[in-house]
């Protein structure tokens, strides 16, 4: 018996050895690798501010650049050429103030800004337009139109038994349709 356990293990690794020569020298399947990095544009300052805390950037479809920092509690706005062009937002709980930035959306003309159970909503060039309260339980992830949104609700990522449904929220009537 011990002499056919030996006899295996070395089948099993001049089988591995056999086997385990290198036959993809760094050449992918199809095509070539292509990660050569690009610079689009940069920039030195954001007016007077320094970046603190960048937590989201996204452009419109006018090329403008939109960068969320969280410790500034600010949007700035670049133009495509990286050219800052404004940026707004001040923390605190009045008309336009922010209590938590926690995200914002790119709808239609509007920056919805979503805060802890509000909605701000600014222009595309900063200027403050009106809040919605909202219930905590509204997380928006997606927008469909600045009246409708999909929102998933918190959940715990690491207990696998942790459920949470998505919806369609619409923020005039307050109505919501489960999705899944």
């Amino acid at each position: 018996m011990k002499r056919c356990s030996i006899f295996i293990i070395l089948i099993c690794l001049f089988a591995f050895l056999l086997v385990s020569d290198v036959k993809n020298e760094d050449k992918p399947l199809r095509g070539k690798w292509d990660f050569k990095m690009e610079k689009i544009w940069e920039t030195e300052n954001a007016g007077n501010d320094v970046f603190a805390e960048i937590r989201k950037v996204a452009s419109d479809d006018k090329e403008n650049i939109y960068v969320m920092d969280t410790k500034n509690f600010k949007i700035y706005i670049f133009n495509k050429d990286g050219k800052f062009v404004t940026s707004f937002g001040k923390k605190g709980e009045g008309p336009g103030e922010i209590k938590w930035l926690i995200n914002f959306f790119l709808v239609n003309n509007y920056l919805i800004i979503r805060d802890n159970g509000k909605l701000h909503f600014f222009s595309r060039k900063g200027k403050f337009i009106k809040s919605i309260i909202i219930s905590r339980e509204i997380r928006p992830r997606l927008f469909i139109d600045e009246n409708t949104l999909i929102s998933v609700p918190w959940m715990n990522w690491r207990d696998p038994k942790s459920k949470s449904k998505a919806f369609l929220y619409n923020i005039k009537d307050k109505s919501k349709k489960l999705l899944f």
